[in-house]
């Protein structure tokens, strides 16, 4: 087999690509359809919700997802990417439109908890199938587009607040939440297993089957289920000698990047207005954290499928460093939209990239569970930037103590970026972009190292 694809075997990896993206926008629709929704919660006939309470089901919800991440890592190692792309679709889906129906708050409360962790088992192995699936030397950049679908569900959702929120109530909005359930058929019907998944696990047959349907390179090895044996499948490998130290350093870089990203998805409007900026002005800085974090991404992609997804992300945390730092300046209109643009450089679009980094460190013997612990671990940043942020904004000029905390985490991220050891499967990964070989992929490269 070539590295080359037919055209047949990108349009069949297009549609998988396609499909996983078009859940992650959903992913990014509940991330915001929550806040558009709290106005309409707090005057709830019935409900008493307070603002105390308010919060704490953003946080059960953010609870949720890190629970469903780490769980699902070590199952998808165990039973494969699809099907816990199925179940955990299926999950957040029916959550959603329990959501919609349910009569009281408690209910609310419990439904939202459970999408979190639909959300959270599924994006580990959405993640995994969009690498795997990709064009060889374009992982980074597929992913990164199949991400924007996570900006634009954001962007869907707000939008559709406006418009329906007023006239047609706030239980449309998770209603519309539920849509994924249509897309069940065609998942049953089209998304495929992971071939080096398969591979993994003795089953030759199919995997060569899949893998040459679909154009993937895939070096097939005489007794492939002993790579997967020992550590692989299970926590472990995520822990063994080769990979403990990379394990650790990534799981503080992934606090530092979710701390960054959901402190200033919750709080830039509310910190824009409180250093001097009108409403409609903070709100348009908002727009433009986005549009920063797509060209980022992009950008830091392209780089990454060139010489790995390290260096990139380094720099992206560094740019955005640049811009937190400077924003309590004020400065004129355009700079400041400009400094913005960087934080979501560095912010949004360096987590982006941070999640391809994760999944390069592990052999796919064990890059579920690798990848669901670190995206797990993350959520501990998730659960405390709101919340610092929320105290901080409280307080006399606290917004400006606000954008020093960013950037000083945002600095912090960059540092331990750099310091991030590769794995042998990360080296492996490099070695393979560098100086591409047709008859196996990185992954099998450094499956070896799996069990080490």
């Amino acid at each position: 087999m070539t590295v080359a694809m037919t055209r047949g075997a990108r349009s069949a990896s297009s549609l998988i690509i396609v499909l996983c993206g078009l859940l992650i926008f959903f992913d990014g629709y509940d991330l915001v359809v929550y806040g558009n929704v709290v106005p309409s919660l707090l005057a709830e006939p019935g409900w008493g919700l307070s603002s105390v309470d308010i919060g704490r089901i953003a946080s059960l919800t953010t609870t949720g997802m890190g629970v469903g991440a780490l769980v699902s890592g070590p199952l998808a190692d165990r039973v494969g990417r699809r099907a816990i792309i199925l179940v955990s679709m299926v999950l957040f889906s029916v959550s959603m439109v329990a959501c919609a129906l349910v009569p009281g708050a408690g209910q609310f409360e419990i439904a939202r908890a459970l999408g979190g962790v639909g959300l959270g088992a599924l994006f580990p192995s959405a993640i995994a199938l969009i690498v795997e699936f990709a064009r060889p030397g374009k992982q980074a950049l597929t992913y990164s587009l199949a991400f924007f679908g996570y900006l634009i569900g954001g962007i869907v959702a707000a939008g559709l607040g406006i418009l329906l929120i007023r006239s047609a109530g706030w239980r449309v909005m998770f209603g519309i939440g539920a849509l994924p359930l249509l897309l069940l058929p065609v998942m049953l019907r089209y998304l495929p297993e992971s071939p080096t998944w398969l591979n993994a696990r003795g089953r030759i047959a199919d995997a060569r089957a899949i893998a040459d349907r679909f154009g993937i390179v895939l070096g097939l090895r005489d007794e492939p289920a002993k790579s997967a044996s020992g550590t692989a499948g299970s926590w472990r490998g995520a822990f063994a000698r080769h990979y403990l130290v990379s394990t650790f350093v990534l799981w503080l870089v992934e606090i530092c990047g979710y701390f960054l990203v959901f402190g200033i998805v919750t709080w830039l409007p509310a910190m824009m207005k409180a250093v001097g900026y009108s409403l409609g002005a903070a709100l348009t800085f908002s727009l433009v954290l986005n549009l920063g974090a797509g060209i980022g991404a992009l950008a830091g992609a392209r780089h990454a499928d060139r010489r790995g997804p390290k260096t990139s992300v380094t720099v992206l945390f560094a740019v955005g460093t640049v811009g937190l730092v400077l924003v309590p300046l004020r400065p004129p209109g355009w700079a400041a939209f400009l400094l913005i643009a960087l934080a979501g450089v560095g912010t949004l679009g360096a987590q982006m990239l941070l999640n391809t980094l994760a999944a390069s460190l592990y052999p796919v013997t064990s890059r579920g569970s690798g990848l669901g612990w670190a995206l797990a671990i993350g959520r501990v940043g998730a659960i405390v930037g709101p919340l610092v942020f929320g105290a901080l904004l409280a307080r006399h000029g606290g917004a400006v103590t606000s954008f020093y905390i960013l950037g000083a985490v945002s600095a912090a991220a960059a540092v331990l970026a750099t310091a991030l050891p590769l794995t042998p499967a990360a080296r492996a990964a490099v070695a393979a972009l560098r100086h591409p070989r047709p008859a196996e992929t990185a992954d099998q490269a450094a499956a070896p190292a799996s069990g080490q």
